[in-house]
């Protein structure tokens, strides 16, 4: 077992993040966590319009700094970084990958923005692993959601479920399906397959409410695709994802409303 959790906000001094981790490993019940994240990095005019500012150099130096002396003082095994693009991870200096393993991001058929060659590159020359989140696009690509399936709150506010991007979306979840039985295997299972299989993935995160529904995902490691599969299903994906834009974040209130209305989702 790895345990990880995160720190939220955007103050990263050490008094803060410390008295924040403590926090949580008390909620934890234990006294260290493997891996100690930061949950976003400074996106200026994000975050419904309260970051005022991109990242700054000072920034990159305190996350390093804390993140060591946290790890010194036994409270963390490793650092992580949530969220973080490739010119925000080019900011940090080399020793910072002595401490940084991870960058937990979204990453599924249905979100490739972190699948360029440049940012995949880096990483691996970093030995930096997507932690990769929302695996199954909010639940989307298990197949059981269609234009007038009642929503949660957090699938409301995730860009997938709005018009346009649902109706193009909902053709390679058509794709995951035919795939599905022709391996007999769930949608799901499809889905969290080809995430696995990619060689900058670290580890593919599922959320659930369902025992039987989390022992079906994790049988999705002894699933195999053939190449043909596999390549029907990255075809799928792209060809969605060219409709999309890089700069893009997958949650509605972390995105300007200019970079919205490009692709004709109302702000």
């Amino acid at each position: 077992m790895i345990l990880a959790t995160k720190i939220g906000g955007y103050q990263w001094d050490y008094d803060t993040m410390r008295s924040r981790l403590q926090l949580s490993l008390n909620k934890l019940q234990t006294d260290y966590v493997d891996i100690y994240q930061i949950h976003w990095p400074k996106i200026k005019g994000t975050d419904h319009g309260r970051c005022l500012s991109d990242m700054e150099n000072e920034d990159y130096a305190l996350i390093v700094s804390s993140m060591k002396r946290l790890k010194s003082e036994g409270l963390i095994r490793m650092a992580g970084v949530s969220n973080f693009r490739l010119h925000h991870l080019m900011k940090f200096s080399d020793e910072a990958f002595d401490i940084i393993t991870s960058d937990q991001v979204p990453y599924s058929l249905l979100w490739r923005a972190y699948d360029d060659n440049s940012t995949i590159d880096f990483c691996g020359l970093k030995g930096v692993k997507y932690l990769a989140y929302s695996s199954l696009a909010a639940g989307l690509l298990s197949g059981n959601y269609g234009k007038d399936t009642p929503l949660v709150a957090a699938q409301s506010s995730n860009l997938l479920f709005n018009e346009p991007i649902l109706t193009h979306a909902m053709k390679v979840v058509d794709i995951v399906k035919r795939i599905a039985k022709d391996v007999d295997a769930s949608p799901a299972q499809v889905a969290l397959k080809w995430v696995i299989d990619r060689d900058s993935t670290g580890s593919a995160l599922v959320g659930t409410t369902n025992v039987n529904n989390l022992k079906e995902d994790v049988e999705a490691v002894n699933l195999h695709l053939s190449r043909d599969h596999s390549e029907r299903l990255d075809a799928a994906s792209r060809e969605f994802w060219a409709f999309m834009s890089s700069e893009l974040e997958m949650w509605m209130w972390r995105n300007t409303s200019a970079n919205l209305e490009k692709i004709g989702v109302k702000p």
